[in-house]
């Protein structure tokens, strides 16, 4: 049984944390961002006293500035923000005793942006530290069940939406070859999954997140157009950086939503109606 009265959940404001917090509604939310959360993240002490205050038994640790392009542009604030806040919350769990599930990335893979690097650095870090963990890394991500929020730019359908409702062109890369997509529910559901796991004693796995179904971006125009929705596109033929071929070890849960579904949901909550 999930305590949902006794999870910490860090990053809950955010994009895959409000979809997490509306399975685990009782759990508490603190951010990195100064935005009248119950504690500083960055603040050992008040971290420290806070969570043992609350009894927290397990920790689900989302919250991260998380732009690649941003993290190239300002690198110092992507290792102080992402790396601290995450060494407090690691120092109190080994201090309490408490199992944390790290939310990490695919983005390790091709390890080349201070974002991907604070992922990959915590990795080892958390593997040293003697806590119990679970990591999950995510592949992309999509799908909405609200109105985005302020925050959330950076993933596929984040760059198509803009272009639909501000009238932008799309930029296809020649060369981009197909992903996995996951509907940002499935890895909410998954998420849970993780905290139940660590707090019964599966410990100590990471595993890679994905659906096992491969997309590329000319099918996921073609999609929005079919349902009534003209993506303007221009094409280039820059190099981007493909896939990483899923090989590892995969978490065991069938998804329960597709690249459709996840379309639709752009659609219905974030893709104005004119």
């Amino acid at each position: 049984m999930l305590y949902e009265d006794k999870i910490l959940v860090t990053g809950g404001s955010g994009y895959i944390g409000q979809a997490t917090m509306s399975l685990i509604p009782k759990a508490i939310n603190a951010d990195l961002r100064d935005n009248g959360y119950p504690v500083n993240l960055l603040n050992y002490n008040d971290l420290y006293f806070y969570m043992m205050s609350k009894e927290i038994k397990a920790v689900l640790h989302l919250a991260a500035f998380k732009s690649i392009n941003d993290s190239l542009i300002n690198p110092v604030k992507y290792y102080y923000n992402n790396m601290v806040s995450s060494l407090n919350i690691l120092k109190v769990c080994k201090e309490l005793n408490i199992p944390i599930v790290f939310a990490s990335s695919a983005a390790i893979y091709n390890n080349s942006n201070p974002y991907s690097k604070t992922k990959m650095f915590f990795e080892e870090i958390i593997k040293d530290s003697f806590v119990d963990y679970i990591i999950l890394r995510y592949f992309n991500v999509g799908g909405l069940i609200k109105n985005p929020n302020e925050y959330q730019k950076g993933n596929v359908f984040d760059i198509i939406r803009d272009c639909l409702n501000l009238d932008k062109h799309f930029t296809l890369n020649k060369y981009t070859s197909p992903r996995d997509y996951s509907h940002v529910m499935d890895i909410a559901e998954i998420n849970v999954e993780a905290l139940k796991m660590v707090m019964g004693g599966i410990k100590n796995k990471t595993y890679d997140v994905y659906s096992g179904s491969n997309t590329s971006l000319d099918t996921i125009i073609n999609m929005y157009k079919e349902k009534g929705f003209n993506i303007k596109t221009v094409e280039n033929s820059n190099v981007v950086e493909k896939e990483v071929q899923i090989n590892k070890n995969r978490f065991p849960h069938i998804n329960k939503f597709n690249i459709e579904d996840i379309i639709d949901s752009e659609i219905k909550y974030g893709v104005d109606k004119k």
